[in-house]
């Protein structure tokens, strides 16, 4: 264990940055799933128009 720092609570320090390690994280599979997604839909449109 780290030695607590003095000043602010550290519990709610680390919760906070738990939180804001849990949402970026959230974010870039979010970004990385509409980027997958948006690339799995050019590839079936240039597929579908190079069929008609």
């Amino acid at each position: 264990m780290l030695p607590l720092m003095p000043g602010p609570d550290p519990t709610a320090f680390g919760a906070i940055a738990i939180a804001l390690t849990i949402g970026a994280g959230g974010a870039v599979l979010a970004f990385a799933g509409l980027l997958g997604w948006t690339a799995v839909e050019l590839v079936c449109l240039i597929e579908h128009y190079g069929e008609a």
